[in-house]
């Protein structure tokens, strides 16, 4: 009786304590669940905020790029000089009305693409309204005789224009065949390409049937056997020496 009348006190003690430690627990419990909620609170404000600042900057975009203000009304095009430029802003003429934001730089270079005398473009759009079509020109090379008239070509042997009068500034051609699958042509294009401008302007004629027999006409009437289009520093050197002696 008497142990049992000393372990009361700390019975109570202990029961005591649980209630404290369960109201802790409890008290714990609820804070922890304020701060989830208040957490997913803020959460769904912030994807609020964001998903709303996207929309309206989607829609400030989609309202600009598609505004009439932003269609294409004129076209600029430089670089010609041998192409009808009138004939390829008709070419163009498609584009006029088109979103400026949307035009199809391929498909310009596609309708471009029947232009032979044309090597490339470069296509720029300049707000708000304005397209800007730099053309670069194939630069021709040579020319060889063709049905009573002559033919102009590039170094690539791509036919650039025919003409009845023979261009005085650039050389007659004799090769197998005008193509850049040709070695003849190929080997006659490099010794020539290789040339200084002082030499090249005076070239007259250039023939090749092979890699190894290339052979130069210039203006005064020499005709240089060139041979093949290896070791070509060293062989310009030698005949700049030698037309200076």
């Amino acid at each position: 009786q008497h142990l049992q009348e000393e372990a009361v006190p700390e019975v109570r003690e202990a029961r005591r304590r649980v209630r404290a430690l369960t109201r802790a627990r409890r008290r714990f419990e609820r804070r922890e669940r304020r701060q989830y909620t208040e957490r997913a609170r803020r959460a769904m404000r912030k994807a609020a905020l964001v998903g709303g600042t996207i929309l309206a900057i989607v829609g400030v975009v989609a309202a600009i790029v598609t505004s009439p203000v932003l269609r294409v009304r004129d076209i600029v095009i430089t670089g010609t000089s041998r192409v009808d430029a009138a004939a390829v802003e008709q070419a163009l003429s498609p584009e006029i009305g088109a979103l400026i934001a949307f035009v199809d730089h391929d498909d310009i270079a596609q309708r471009l693409s029947e232009f032979s005398l044309i090597e490339s473009i470069s296509v720029q759009s300049q707000l708000p309204s304005t397209l800007l079509i730099t053309i670069t020109e194939r630069t021709p090379i040579g020319i060889v005789s063709a049905d009573g008239g002559y033919t102009v070509f590039d170094a690539a042997g791509v036919t650039i224009e025919t003409v009845t009068e023979k261009p005085a500034d650039l050389p007659v051609f004799s090769v197998n065949a005008v193509s850049s699958q040709d070695i003849g042509f190929r080997s006659a294009v490099e010794v020539l390409s290789s040339l200084p401008d002082s030499i090249r302007d005076s070239v007259t004629a250039i023939s090749g049937t092979t890699r190894d027999d290339i052979t130069v006409t210039l203006s005064s009437g020499l005709v240089i056997v060139w041979g093949d289009a290896s070791q070509t520093d060293y062989k310009v050197q030698v005949l700049s020496a030698v037309l200076t002696a």
